[in-house]
């Protein structure tokens, strides 16, 4: 790890080949963000993608926010958002080139034009720090079901829900809490 306050230009950008794709044309940006990243906060993966038709947004995942970070006219445009306001995300492909959709306290963030070979580390990172919550409900809701499933079959039988020749059955199926 090394002082980001105190480092050269240059290594921070090794720094950014090591944790990510190198990016050499969004540097400038991950130079800023990074020199003003806080305690405890160190870079994870980079993305460029283009946010809502603005081109060339850098998306810079770190341990604890999510960056988004354009210099448009001299001037850097940078938004960051806490990793636990991350609602969802997902990733889907339009034509030649995919699009990354983040869902960030309940307002998307759409970005196009990204690589294929960058999104797909990214999204191994971002999955390894970000709890996807569409995908994590739906496993929990199962997984309740599954888990009280054995105690309610009698209750059914007895309201006629399920027949007992379904309920012997279901009973044979080998349930996993």
């Amino acid at each position: 790890m090394i002082n980001c306050k105190t480092a050269s230009d240059e290594d921070l950008i090794k720094e950014l080949a090591s944790s990510s794709v190198l990016i050499t044309d969004k540097g400038k940006e991950f130079i800023r963000i990074k020199r003003n990243l806080g305690m405890g906060e160190y870079p994870v993966a980079v993305l460029v993608g283009d946010l809502y038709g603005l081109k060339s947004t850098l998306i810079l995942l770190t341990n604890i926010n999510i960056h988004f970070a354009r210099i448009e006219s001299f001037e850097l445009y940078h938004s960051q958002y806490p990793i636990t306001s991350i609602n969802s995300y997902k990733c889907n492909h339009d034509f030649l080139l995919p699009k990354l959709i983040f869902n960030i306290n309940h307002q998307e963030h759409i970005f196009h034009n990204i690589e294929e070979k960058t999104l797909t580390a990214f999204i191994l990172q971002l999955k390894r720090i970000v709890k996807n919550p569409a995908i994590d409900n739906k496993k929990s809701r199962y997984h309740n079901i599954i888990k009280y499933l054995p105690q309610r079959l009698p209750k059914l039988a007895s309201q006629h829900l399920i027949t007992q020749k379904s309920l012997l059955y279901i009973r044979k199926i080998p349930l996993k809490n």
